[in-house]
């Protein structure tokens, strides 16, 4: 979808705004001495490889003389997306001098944000004094047991804000030994909480992938289209870094994508004090202006379960959104969210025969109907690994998908509602695992889908029958399910 506003006569201060979420990524062009934005556009995020949409905004901008973009801004809820949804590597967490037994009994374990921790002697304290030698024997021998099964490693010294030495001969150490990223704690937080400092370290280490794909992406993008600007990244508290320095701690990134929405309704509105509400894919996200600024989280952001040492905007964030999936409840209620998946009409848009189905099933009777007719499944790519389908039931799934492929040559597509129950066990066991980045997505009933039924700017998408067809499946089967 793209937006242009009339030309401005030989603009002088041109910016890119670019935001990749869950979702779509969307791309503006604003004249920043005016403010005025000349154009945008929206495109669906392509994770199996960004720059694609990235491009596809880019393009859809229709930006006429590169040489006069002065910057290139980018924000993103990647990184809080993958924490979320636990799709982050897997890093090995070395800790240093922590006590074991203090952790244990206060459970502050569960905050590490990876089963991967190992301790060690070593540390100092308050005033910076080594505590303990350090043991590097007893590190290396780990990581040469480990190497192999972890793609980073995260290193957290007790007190290393106050003396960093320690980290420092643990990285040197293990530089040696193996290539994997490695990152300190404290060139990452110079706060004294070590629960967490290792807590971000870790998730740092999680995101490295990540975040430097994505930076990457925007950086072939931007040479693809001839514009040669520096590249800055929002902070999660509304700051900007520069790419480099974005791709080393992406961490940094926490809350970018929500931050950035409200310096920009705030710089758009001219309001020095609102509340900016962002509705994504995903979730909904709503931000405090006062005085101007953006209020900002002194004590670290705070992601699902885990609390960290990254300075962020104090947000507000409801898993709730445009893809968020409305479903039955466990008393038959009907809910929504806060599993994100893809718009029944959206599939339908691509491709027509799932809207003949729709079509097919509107003119049943609802009392025939489940709310597993709602369920679709297709195959983004074939496994090029088979080890990645852990169980029978994954694989029996991947197996219909590819059957539904060969039969009609388009579309590696499986409806419930057809294949129901020989499909019973895969599909029950693939919405368990949806979650994995590996695992077919499910197409559901969304709010997106009851949300614009019929509206002229989105009319190519079936969203009739979809919306009437679903509301009255789920409305219907919680009426006589439901309890009395």
């Amino acid at each position: 979808m793209t937006n242009s506003n009339s030309k401005i006569t030989n603009p002088k201060s041109l910016v890119l705004g670019i935001d990749t979420g869950g979702t779509y990524t969307d791309g503006v062009l604003l004249e920043y001495d005016s403010r005025r934005v000349l154009a945008s556009h929206k495109s669906l995020t392509t994770k199996r490889d960004f720059s694609i949409g990235i491009e596809q905004v880019i393009e859809g901008i229709h930006i006429e003389d590169p040489s006069a973009i002065r910057m290139v801004s980018i924000s993103t809820t990647l990184a809080t997306n993958a924490i979320a949804e636990g799709k982050g590597k897997r890093v090995a967490l070395l800790l240093v001098g922590y006590d074991p037994e203090l952790i244990a009994s206060f459970k502050m374990e569960r905050q590490f944000a990876t089963p991967h921790y190992y301790y060690f002697a070593g540390g100092h304290d308050l005033y910076g004094r080594e505590k303990e030698a350090l043991d590097l024997p007893a590190i290396l021998s780990k990581v040469s047991e480990i190497k192999d099964q972890v793609d980073a490693i995260a290193v957290s010294g007790y007190f290393s804000p106050l003396n960093p030495e320690h980290e420092n001969r643990v990285y040197q150490a293990v530089s040696s030994i193996c290539d994997l990223p490695i990152v300190l704690g404290h060139q990452l937080s110079t706060k004294l909480g070590s629960v967490e400092r290792a807590t971000t370290a870790a998730l740092n280490a999680s995101l490295l992938a990540v975040l430097q794909d994505f930076v990457i992406a925007v950086r072939r993008a931007m040479e693809r289209r001839q514009i040669n600007a520096p590249l800055m990244v929002v902070r999660g508290d509304g700051t900007l870094m520069s790419d480099e320095f974005a791709a080393r701690t992406p961490v940094e990134t926490i809350h970018s994508g929500p931050a950035a929405s409200a310096i920009g309704g705030r710089f758009l509105s001219r309001l020095d004090d609102a509340l900016v509400v962002d509705v994504g894919g995903t979730t909904t996200d709503i931000a405090l202006i006062q005085g101007g600024q953006v209020t900002v989280s002194e004590e670290g952001a705070t992601v699902g379960d885990y609390k960290t040492a990254v300075k962020a905007a104090n947000l507000l964030s409801i898993a709730l959104g445009g893809d968020s999936h409305i479903a039955l409840g466990r008393e038959k209620e009907i809910t929504i969210g806060p599993e994100r998946v893809v718009p029944l009409a959206y599939l339908a848009w691509q491709y027509p025969q799932v809207q003949n189905c729709l079509k097919t099933l509107s003119r049943r009777t609802w009392t025939q109907a489940t709310p597993d007719w709602l369920e679709y499944w297709f195959l983004l790519r074939e496994p090029q690994n088979e080890g990645l389908l852990k169980t029978a039931q994954e694989k029996a799934l991947v197996d219909l998908c590819a059957m539904a492929r060969s039969r009609c040559r388009r579309s590696s597509i499986v409806s419930t509602c057809c294949t129901w129950p020989r499909s019973a066990p895969a599909i029950c066991c693939a919405r368990r695992s949806s979650a994995r980045q590996d695992s077919p997505p499910p197409i559901c009933f969304t709010s997106k889908d009851a949300m614009h039924p019929g509206t002229s700017r989105l009319r190519r998408w079936p969203w009739t029958f979809s919306a009437v067809f679903s509301f009255g499946t789920l409305s219907n089967f919680a009426g006589r399910c439901g309890p009395r």
